[in-house]
Formats: structure tokens, C-alpha cells, sequence
């Protein structure tokens, strides 16, 4: 995203930093609103979290996880103790640095008794979780802050899935946890339609039944998204081949009609494929 440029003149190297630009319009079916990590339900409000969100790992193209928010981790002689090292530069869209202590409240969430999404399962391996759902103690022994930018994940068993469910998004705790208390998440669910993260977007505006809004979250610090506004266009499923042959969205995003991919390369659109 960087360019080095020499001067005519011969004088010293001068860096030009590309900034991000353009707009993008994607067709989608709909969305619901709800762009809490925690608590959305809808493949299409899914979209919006991970423009908007980050975890410690993701998977990349290749299937192979790689870190996000993480810089690196180690695993434990008995691979039940999983254990990051967070990046330092990372910020939330309102500029607040991301720390393990978001990471900790994050899980704590998804480990209360009063949690209603649909994520629970991501922490049902983890060290110290029946006590915690069932009230025996307030400390969840599952996820710890070590520091303020070390993490520890620790297991009840060496699994396969405990990696993987160490990389939900990260939610601050300073805006979703301001009303949050033990056996009560009912304020961390009622943040839906103003999400904050620390991914490379952020919500501009939703109308409902019409259109998502997102752009460039100036605070992100990772690397890529040159494009600074992303819009997800509320298509028809008759007609949005239509739309995309005369311009109306430049992308048809998941899965598509076997007639109407002829369409789209017949009106000279790329189509790209991806393994199940």
C-alpha cells in the first residue's frame, strides 16, 4: 500500500501513501440489523461483522490459520493451554487500544448464564465453565489476561476445535460492557445496529430493507481494504442478475444459479469459484 518515489530533481526518496478509495456495491438478499458478533443470526448481517470485527486468528484463503490480532502463540506441553501475544498497534474505530482484557470479556460473554446467542458452544471446553454457568464462581478460568497484551486460553481437553475457537471477534469492553455484569448480558445484546470494532470498516448507515452503508474505519491498523466505501445493495433474487449486468452492484456475493452465472459471462462478468 506504500510507493516510493525518487524526485526529478534527484533529491531523496519521497513516500507516497496510497490511500484507500473507490466504492464498492455488492448485491445481497437482505439484512437484518443486527451486527453484534455475539448475537447475530443472519448470513447477510454476517457479512457486516467481518468488515467491522477482528479475532485473534483467521483462516486465509488456503484454509491455514494465520494470526489477526495475534502476533504469535504457543501451546502447552499438555496442549491444553493456548497462549497469545497480541499486536500493540490495533485500535477500535473510536482509537481506544485492543487489549487481552477485551479478548477476556468477550468470552465472558459467551460463557454467562444469562447469554442468549447462538455462539455458546465456543467456550463449553474451556477450563472453569460449568462452575462459571452455574454460579459457583464469577471467575471464568477459561480465558485469562496474563497482561495487557497476552492472553491465555485454557482447556478442559486437548482438542482439535479449542484453536479455532480461541478467533471469535473481539468486542471492547469499554462500549459493550458498559452496562455488563455477571448473569446479565442483556445490555451487551441490545447493541446491534451500532457496532465497533477494530476491522477494516466501519457502519455508516443502515436503512432497513434498502442498504448497508460501510466505510473505511480510519483507525485500522492492519493491512489491505483499499477500498474506502463498501455498499450491500438489498437485491431481489429475480432480478439481481440484472443488476448486475447493467451496473447496478458490481458483485453477486455467494451462492449463484448455475443459468445465472452463464449470464454473467455472457455480459463478459468474472466468476470466481471457490472449493467447498
Amino acid at each position: 500500500d506504500e510507493v516510493t518515489e525518487t524526485p526529478k530533481d534527484g533529491g531523496d526518496e519521497v513516500e507516497v501513501v496510497e490511500e484507500p478509495s473507490g466504492t464498492l456495491v455488492v448485491g445481497i438478499t437482505e439484512a437484518s440489523g443486527n451486527f453484534n458478533p455475539l448475537y447475530y443470526s443472519s448470513a447477510y448481517d454476517g457479512y457486516v461483522v467481518d468488515l467491522v470485527f477482528e479475532g485473534l486468528i483467521t483462516r486465509n484463503f488456503d484454509g491455514e490459520f494465520e494470526g489477526v490480532l495475534a502476533e504469535s502463540w504457543e501451546y502447552s506441553n499438555d496442549d491444553k493451554t493456548i497462549t497469545f501475544k497480541m499486536r500493540k498497534d490495533a485500535k477500535f474505530s473510536d482509537g481506544t487500544p485492543v487489549t487481552a482484557h477485551d479478548v477476556v470479556f468477550t468470552y465472558q460473554v459467551l460463557a454467562d448464564p444469562s447469554y442468549t446467542g447462538r455462539y455458546g458452544a465456543a467456550v463449553k471446553d474451556m477450563k472453569g465453565y460449568k462452575d462459571y454457568y452455574e454460579g459457583n464462581t464469577q471467575e471464568f478460568e477459561g480465558v485469562v489476561a496474563l497482561d495487557d497484551y497476552t492472553v491465555q486460553f485454557n482447556f478442559e481437553e486437548a482438542l482439535r476445535v479449542n484453536f479455532s475457537n480461541c478467533g471469535y471477534a473481539v468486542m471492547p469492553r469499554h462500549y459493550y460492557g458498559a452496562d455488563f455484569s455477571y448473569g446479565n448480558t442483556a445490555g451487551v445484546e441490545a447493541i446491534t445496529g451500532e457496532p465497533m470494532g477494530s476491522g477494516p470498516y466501519v457502519v455508516d448507515l443502515f436503512q432497513e430493507k434498502e442498504f448497508v452503508s460501510l466505510t473505511r474505519n480510519e483507525n485500522y491498523a492492519g493491512e489491505g481494504y483499499m477500498i474506502k466505501d463498501i455498499i450491500l445493495k438489498f437485491v431481489d433474487q429475480t432480478t439481481d442478475i440484472i443488476e448486475l449486468t447493467t451496473g447496478g452492484v458490481d458483485l453477486l456475493y455467494g451462492v449463484i444459479e448455475p443459468d445465472k452465472i452463464g449470464q454473467a459471462r455472457n455480459a463478459g462478468k468474472q466468476v470466481n469459484s471457490y472449493p467447498r
